[in-house]
């Protein structure tokens, strides 16, 4: 089954306009949506990828709210 992760930014904007912590990052398994404020991204063996982070009233100091944390020894690649 395909898992999609995406990132709702309505919520973000209601969030730093409101000041609220509406769940922003959405796990789509199959037809069942789901909303968290972290969600870990897991190899086939169980071993910690990353994890997707969204702290709205504690941003990056770059201002990102949303990010992709990867744990050491995994890189990113553009494609």
């Amino acid at each position: 089954m395909r898992t999609i992760i995406h990132v709702a930014q309505d919520a973000i904007r209601r969030n730093t306009r409101d000041g609220t912590d509406e769940p922003a990052i959405i796990v789509r398994r199959g037809s069942k949506p789901s909303r968290h404020n972290s969600v870990e991204i897991r190899s086939a063996t169980g071993e910690l990828v990353g994890t997707f982070k969204y702290q709205p009233h504690d941003p990056l100091s770059c201002g990102a709210r949303v990010w992709l944390q990867l744990e050491d020894g995994f890189n990113a690649a553009p494609v």
